[in-house]
Formats: C-alpha cells, sequence, structure tokens
C-alpha cells in the first residue's frame, strides 16, 4: 500500500482513494507527495488515518503482512508495526486502537 499526502490541503491517504492520480478533496495533481520515509513525522490525526488504513492489511497465520505499509516490507511481523505506532501515538497504541 503506497500512502499519499496533499501538500496543499493536508489530505492523507492510500494509492485506491486517488481519482486520475489527483486529490480527492481538492482536485490537485501537483501537490501529491508519497510517504513512505521513516524520518517522515506524523501528528496524532495523520497517525490515526494510517492506522485505519493499516486495518486494511492483510496478514498471514505467522502474523506477517503481506502488503508493504510504509517503510515495512511483505513478511515484517504485524507487531512490528504496532509498536511503531506505539512509539509515535500519543497514549500509545492502546488509546490508538480504542483499548482505553
Amino acid at each position: 500500500m503506497y500512502i499519499f499526502r496533499c501538500n496543499k490541503c493536508g489530505w492523507l491517504g492510500c494509492e485506491e482513494y486517488l481519482r486520475d492520480w489527483k486529490c480527492p478533496d481538492c482536485n490537485d495533481d501537483s501537490a501529491l507527495e508519497q510517504w513512505f520515509d521513516w524520518t517522515m513525522t506524523f501528528n496524532d490525526k495523520e497517525l490515526e488515518v494510517l492506522w485505519d488504513l493499516f486495518g486494511d492489511i492483510r496478514v498471514n497465520d505467522n502474523d506477517q503482512i503481506q502488503e508493504e505499509f510504509l517503510d515495512f516490507q511483505v513478511g515484517d511481523d504485524r507487531m512490528e508495526v504496532w509498536k511503531w505506532f506505539d512509539e509515535h501515538y500519543t497514549g500509545g497504541v492502546a488509546k490508538l486502537a480504542g483499548l482505553i
């Protein structure tokens, strides 16, 4: 899954939501940036969107993701992705997942 952000309006989503490679919110095609770098920072609102998108990633019986997600590769353990969210989301992954 490839994640994109519109630098014009702030929309964040994956490629399946793009219309003709234009931002679905502002219809701009020049402001889209693909997000995939570990060095990028996300605010809590963006992490919530990413968490929802991560929920669409298939996981096999060994808890390995079956699709690329940000810098995580096919075969990476789902718990490593959860750990990344836990380290970056205010309140941790339990709050993000609605467990607290």
